[in-house]
């Protein structure tokens, strides 16, 4: 995988969605492929960003550092990659095409402006609006990954949009949930 090439592509991405998704077809990446060279450091800098600038700032929680960036990544990578599958299996119900290697570049393309902006906007607390706009540009981005990647059809896009955005949603918090509570973050009362 070209390093360079990936960089174009999201480049692309951001500049012209249509043409973006376009080299993304074009590229053919394998789902390992995207997953190790593209979102895993992606989300290793926005994780240690979030950590290391934000840190305890925003979160009044009893997890150290090292216990917040371990759930901040693997229950971002997770989220991903269950989402990916679950989503992948849903496809063809919205006559959509079932591939792992094409929903996780979905997946994976479209959240990375929230990456982005999680990384920036980390910066400072007063940043954090950043985040509101990199998530609807994020929901802009898969709106118009679904017709070219996974192929759905026009009049079944709304829904299969918002079945994958809940799915994404709440596989993440779940795992995320149970890392934490893995990890003594979360006191459940009985």
């Amino acid at each position: 995988m070209d390093i360079n090439h990936l960089f174009q592509i999201v480049k692309t991405l951001l500049a012209s969605p249509e043409k973006g998704w376009g080299m993304i077809k074009e590229a053919n990446y394998s789902w390992q492929q995207i997953f190790g060279y593209f979102l895993v450091p992606l989300i290793f800098a926005s994780s240690l960003a979030t950590i290391f600038f934000l840190g305890n700032r925003l979160l009044e929680t009893p997890l150290s550092p090292n216990q917040m960036f371990f759930i901040t990544f693997a229950g971002t990578a997770g989220a991903v990659l269950l989402s990916a599958w679950m989503i992948a299996a849903m496809a063809p119900r919205f006559e959509g095409v079932s591939s792992l290697d094409e929903t996780v570049a979905l997946i994976a393309f479209s959240y990375t402006p929230v990456f982005l902006g999680s990384i920036v906007s980390s910066l400072h607390p007063a940043l954090q609006v950043i985040n509101l706009a990199t998530l609807v540009y994020m929901l802009f981005l898969f709106f118009k990954g679904t017709a070219s990647i996974i192929r759905v059809p026009t009049h079944k896009q709304m829904g299969f949009i918002i079945t994958s955005i809940i799915i994404i949603f709440a596989v993440r918090l779940i795992i995320s949930v149970v890392l934490a509570t893995l990890m003594g973050g979360f006191r459940v009362a009985m």
